[in-house]
């Protein structure tokens, strides 16, 4: 009865066993109590029985309701207060015992790691790009649906294995599945297959265009989504799931905004090339928007600014700075908000905010100054 009532709740484990065999030992409870507990758990059993058929109450409602009534209530508490195996921090691939966790399942899977059904499996190993569609975590489980995308033609996953079966739907592209025991499988668009757990395998793109698909994961608290194993790949475990595209567009984005600073602090040159290096870094399309409101638009709106305006090209040895601490991205990677230092005449600064978006190509699209310095004596200094 014990032992139903501890099943019934999906929480049976060495641990919970032992210590609900503890509490109804003779060491801490009389025959007399035993008998007391087994009968009135029978009662209760055969009452929820039928209530759950005559009245509806769930069956998988009787276990939030027997330990009370079966136990005493210290035995009770001592249940509640027990240890639990679960992690109590709801994470996975960012745990910190996340590499504990890939180490031990690497060495649970049998030499060797290189080769699936004997054979070294075709196409060129790479990681790809995820965005999370979906994700909600229940009872310290994390179910999670994945968008993954940017495996081109004549790639593949590294070799690897799942912890848990997991579910994989391709939507765009065809691929082939090669799983270790069993025959290849080709997939095609609206085909959604599982993934044994524990077992070699790789996702081949044999298609003539980037194949996408939802990969549709039950990850309990403490694992991860995979565990790469090829030998010489292992650098990709943090390659997949963990590589959005929105990582990918804060690199990007951060590059850009990295070599924005370089081209308005660059020194050694002509004012003209100092221009023109900065103007490459918007793109042809750009929008400025000064303090004011004003919007200076394309190439030529640009130079109008950083020639006419900005003190980048009227101070010697002009340089920007960023406040690191206070940077913020947007949710798609694409605009950062930081704080400048700027430099003023006779050397001193002053701090500006200003936010900026990049294209793909990390050129920036779109750039607003929203405060600036004002000194009375130099209004050339109005703006970045």
């Amino acid at each position: 009865g014990i032992t139903m009532a501890l099943l019934s709740t999906d929480k049976y484990d060495e641990e919970s066993a032992s210590l609900a065999e503890c509490s109804v030992s003779m060491s801490s409870l009389s025959k007399r109590s035993v008998k007391i507990a087994l009968s009135t758990m029978a009662f209760c059993m055969g009452a929820f029985l039928i209530l759950s058929c005559k009245v509806g109450i769930p069956f998988s409602h009787v276990s939030e309701l027997l330990p009370v009534t079966a136990f005493s209530r210290a035995t009770h508490r001592h249940l509640m207060r027990a240890p639990s195996r679960r992690p109590t921090a709801l994470c996975t691939n960012d745990c910190d015992d996340a590499p504990e966790f890939v180490a031990g399942i690497r060495a649970s899977i049998p030499l060797p790691h290189d080769t699936i059904n004997g054979k070294v499996p075709p196409g060129i190993p790479s990681g790809a790009l995820s965005d999370i569609v979906s994700r909600e975590w229940h009872e310290g489980e994390l179910f999670v649906v994945y968008a993954i995308s940017g495996r081109q033609p004549g790639y593949r996953t590294p070799i690897h294995v799942h912890p848990r079966p997991q579910t994989v739907c391709i939507l765009e592209g065809t691929v082939l599945s090669i799983v270790e025991g069993r025959n290849d499988t080709m997939h095609f668009a609206g085909d959604c297959y599982v993934m044994p757990a524990l077992t070699k395998m790789v996702n081949y793109n044999v298609g003539n265009v980037s194949y996408k698909d939802h990969d549709i994961f039950r990850v309990p608290a403490g694992e991860t989504d995979w565990v790469v194993i090829e030998p010489g790949q292992l650098h990709m475990q943090s390659e997949e799931f963990d590589q959005t595209t929105q990582t990918q567009a804060k690199k990007v984005s951060l590059t850009g905004l990295q070599q924005y600073f370089a081209s308005v602090s660059a020194t050694g040159m002509s004012k003209d090339d100092k221009l023109d290096g900065i103007v490459q870094r918007f793109a042809d399309n750009a929008v400025l928007v000064r303090p004011d409101g004003t919007r200076l638009v394309g190439h030529k709106g640009v130079k109008q600014f950083y020639g006419q305006e900005s003190p980048a090209l009227k101070l010697d040895g002009f340089k920007l700075s960023v406040n690191n601490g206070t940077m913020s991205f947007s949710e798609n990677g694409r605009t950062i908000a930081v704080e400048i230092l700027m430099p003023l005449p006779d050397k001193k600064t002053s701090p500006i905010s200003v936010f900026f978006t990049f294209d793909p190509s990390g050129k920036i699209v779109f750039k607003r100054i929203y405060a600036w310095p004002q000194p009375e004596d130099d209004q050339a200094t109005k703006a970045l």
